[in-house]
This record gives C-alpha cells, sequence and structure tokens, in this order.
C-alpha cells in the first residue's frame, strides 16, 4: 500500500477575492509570495466555514436499438459555484457580493433590479506542503437567498453563493471557470 502524504490532505482558511483580471486558457492566476493576485483584486476576507467548489453537470444519455447500455452522454448543462461564509461584513463586502441591489452610498436597497451585477470571483488557499490552492470563477452572480440573522448569542455571517455565466468567447472547455490544486507563487 503506498505511504500516505499528510502534507497533501487540504486543512485551512480560503481567501476570497472579486474583481480578479481573468487568465489565459490553461494558466492559474499568478500570486505573490502572501498568496494575493498579481496584478490584483479585491480582498473580501477569509471563509468562516467550509468554502465549496461545486461543478454539476446534467449529461444526456445516448442509447441504440442494439446495446442494452448507453453508448455516450452528451452534457447538456453545466452549473459551476462557489459556496462560502464570509465574516467580514463591511458595507463594501455586503454590496458587492448581493445579486439585484441598489448601492446607496453607505448601504444597500433590494427590488426592480433586473440585470444583476458580475464580478469574477477568486478562493485562495494556502497548502500545508507550500504554495496555494486555487478556484475561480470566471464571472460569477451571487445568486440564492440572503440572510440577515441577529443574535446575543452568534455573529453575523452572510453565506454568499457565487454561480458562473459562461463566457463564451473563452475556449470550449474554459467558459466558467477553474480549479488548480498546487499553485506556487510567483
Amino acid at each position: 500500500m503506498p505511504a500516505t502524504n499528510p502534507l497533501l490532505i487540504h486543512v485551512g482558511r480560503g481567501e476570497i477575492f472579486i474583481d480578479v483580471p481573468l487568465p489565459q486558457a490553461g494558466v492559474p492566476v499568478r500570486l505573490n509570495v502572501d498568496g494575493t493576485p498579481f496584478p490584483g483584486g479585491r480582498y473580501v476576507g477569509s471563509t468562516l466555514d467550509a468554502a465549496s467548489f461545486i461543478y454539476r453537470p446534467t449529461t444526456f444519455d445516448i442509447k441504440t436499438q442494439q446495446a442494452t447500455g448507453n453508448v455516450g452522454y452528451v452534457t447538456i448543462e453545466e452549473d459551476l459555484r462557489l459556496e462560502f461564509t464570509i465574516g467580514e461584513l463591511s458595507y463594501e463586502n455586503i454590496r458587492d457580493t448581493t445579486l439585484s441591489r441598489l448601492d446607496q452610498g453607505s448601504g444597500i436597497s433590494f427590488g426592480g433590479v433586473i440585470f444583476p451585477i458580475t464580478k469574477a470571483v477568486l478562493l485562495v488557499a494556502p497548502r500545508r506542503a507550500g504554495g496555494f490552492q486555487q478556484a475561480m470563477i470566471y464571472q460569477a452572480i451571487f445568486s440564492e437567498e440572503r440572510t440577515f440573522q441577529f443574535s446575543r448569542t452568534g455573529h453575523l455571517a452572510l453565506k454568499v453563493v457565487a454561480r458562473a455565466l459562461a463566457l463564451t468567447f473563452r475556449t470550449e472547455g474554459d467558459q466558467l471557470g477553474h480549479y488548480f490544486p498546487n499553485v506556487q507563487p510567483q
């Protein structure tokens, strides 16, 4: 049995950045030594709970009369999302991660905005073995409900769901986002 390498078992937080410039196909976002993207992006904060990068393809089974099994598949839909919880509830973080809102300068209001704002979203997580993991959605809308809970015995945290919109001008297979498990800073 092969030996387990504990340094490759990921334990730790993720850091969220938005408005990061998009990389070329097949290339991760360049990172500085501290894991921040180069040439930039706006830091949203550390994730509080587990962050999930979820890819859900929907396929159509191709069948023939001559075989009892499927003879092929075609992808008919793809859903890529990044779900995370932020605790740093600055005005800018709430404004920039809320769908269909109106910026009021020091707060936001809701209702009547039909075309949501889109942003690139990058998650960077340090690896214990050195370097970083990187998950990115190239063009995201911040969908799903928004719940602001106020409690004496807890903290107000905001669950965020970033869903990918396809950038059809990019290469096939690289239109929603990417995941790189081992990115070394430059």
